[in-house]
Order: structure tokens, then sequence, then C-alpha cells
């Protein structure tokens, strides 16, 4: 952590440094100009000092930031499936370095979260604005990768900045896709495995989330981490089954009839709870536990 960028209260203060042996572009990151630009600039400070550690520990030698935003990765399924609240989970810090395109999830006050994930330079093929104004990153794999909630200024700033960068990025991946990162060690991990095969760390299982919120609902939501989400799902999976034992007694119902209740929210209620499960787990490595002797995800 830089003490010195902790204790700066406005970001003009780091446009006069010249920083040229630490990882921030200071003149790239910060854009000065009108009241909104400078607000814009303003917020992206307080951004940084929360993810400078984080970042310290995650970036190459020599490797530079030339970039810092905000944005949502957006899924039209996972807006279906979940609803609004897919917003607050997939908000993530987009910062663009010489190197890649690292994703940080963030929370609504841009405090980092668990998940981490990166695209490398030489995958991508162009950064630009979707229909409807979102930021829609597209590699040469033929996959896309779309942000909302991204200003426009940002959106062609980053443009720019992947004409200039990219050519002499150096690394390549091996999936040419959005890679995830081990919470612990920021190692590129494959798949969806239970231990880190870089530290050694566990990590969560997929298979595990799935089938607690297909017992029921929110229990494997819960076990992800998403505590105020998962208790939320519980009680609307209890009152689902409150109603489907309990009918209106002014309308007596047979056995056989509430047997098929029940079947009605195992089949959809409880199915649908593990398949947004399902989803969120897929999302990246969630931490399960520290390798022996490290410190704790970051």
């Amino acid at each position: 952590m830089d003490l010195t960028l902790q204790l700066v209260e406005r970001f003009e203060e780091l446009l006069q440094r010249q920083d040229t042996q630490g990882p921030y572009d200071f003149k790239s990151i910060f854009r000065t100009g009108g009241f909104f630009v400078r607000r814009a600039s303003q917020k992206k400070l307080v951004l940084l000092k929360r993810l400078d550690e984080r970042l310290r520990s995650v970036l190459w030698p020599g490797e530079r930031v030339a970039f810092l935003g905000t944005g949502v990765l957006y899924s039209a399924l996972e807006t279906y499936l979940v609803g609004s609240i897919i917003y607050h989970l997939n908000r993530r810090a987009l910062i663009l370095t010489n190197e890649r395109l690292l994703l940080v999830q963030i929370d609504s006050r841009q405090r980092p979260q668990r998940l981490k994930s990166q695209i490398l330079l030489a995958d991508i093929e162009r950064i630009g604005s979707s229909v409807f104004g979102n930021a829609k990153v597209r590699l040469r794999s033929g996959a896309s990768y779309v942000f909302a909630n991204v200003p426009r200024r940002d959106r062609k700033h980053l443009a720019e900045l992947l004409s200039s960068l990219q050519h002499a990025a150096s690394k390549q991946s091996q999936t040419h896709q959005l890679e995830q990162l081990c919470p612990y060690c920021y190692a590129v991990l494959p798949g969806h495995p239970v231990t880190c095969t870089s530290c050694g760390a566990a990590l969560k299982s997929v298979t595990k989330a799935t089938l607690l919120s297909l017992l029921f609902p929110g229990i494997g939501t819960i076990y992800l981490g998403y505590t105020g989400l998962g208790a939320f799902k519980v009680v609307l999976g209890a009152l689902f089954w409150l109603s489907a034992w309990t009918p209106d007694p002014r309308y007596p119902m047979t056995m056989g009839q509430v047997a098929v209740g029940a079947i009605i929210v195992l089949a959809v209620v409880h199915a649908l709870a593990s398949w947004a499960s399902w989803i969120l787990a897929r999302k990246g490595h969630y931490p399960a536990g520290a390798p022996k002797g490290a410190p704790g995800a970051r």
C-alpha cells in the first residue's frame, strides 16, 4: 500500500507527481476538464485508494495501470433469472494496463470483493459501444463482453488506450477468453476446480452450490457468500411451500392436489433457484480456505 497515495485528498495532487517507477500512470487515469469530468476523476481517486493494495499484489513486474473505471458486466439471462440484484453482484472495477484488462468485483461502495478475472490485450479485437450505449469488449475469438453504466468518455478513452497499448503487450493467453483468477495467488485457473493448482487454496464448489439451492432455495447462495440475497431466497422459498401446504380453507384440497402443488414448487422454484446458484457459482472462483501459511483472500 502506498501511504502517500492514501493521504492524497484531490486527484490534481497526483497529476503533479513524477512517478515513473510506480504502477500508475496518473495522467492517463485522471482526466481534467469540466465539472463532471473532474468529479468523475475524484471518484476514481477514491476507487484507486481502495484497490491500491490488491492491485500492487496482482500486477506483474513492469505492468502499469493506464485506465481505471467501473461498469456492470451485463447478461440478459442473468437479469431475467436473478433480477436487478445482478447489477450489484456484477459490478466491476475496470483496470486497463499495458498487458491486460483486469476486472475486480466491487460493491456499491466501491470496495473490492472476492472475484477477479482478466482479458489479455492480445486477445481483444476492439473496445467500442453497443447499440444501447454500453461498453462492448469484443475478442478475437468472437466472444463479447458487455459492460453497462460505463460513461461515453470512458468508453472512448478505453478504445484510444487499447490502440496505443496493444502493440507492446507481451503476454499471450491459452484460452483466448476471459480468464478467472485465484482469489489468493491470482493465478489463471481454467474451469471450476475446488483447489487452486498453483497455491493449493480451497475454492468453493459449483456443484455443491447448485445442489444446496436445489435442496432449498437460497442455501447455495449463502454458501457462495451472498448472505443477504440467500436469506431473501430462503424466505421466498418458505412462502411458496406455505402456500402449497396451507391452501385456502374455503376451498378444501385433496392430498393429491397438495402433492401436485409440492411437486410444482420443487420443479419450478427449487429448479430455478439451483440454476441461479449455478450461474453465480460459475462467475469466478470463490475462496473457501487460504493455503497453509498464507494470508487470507485479499
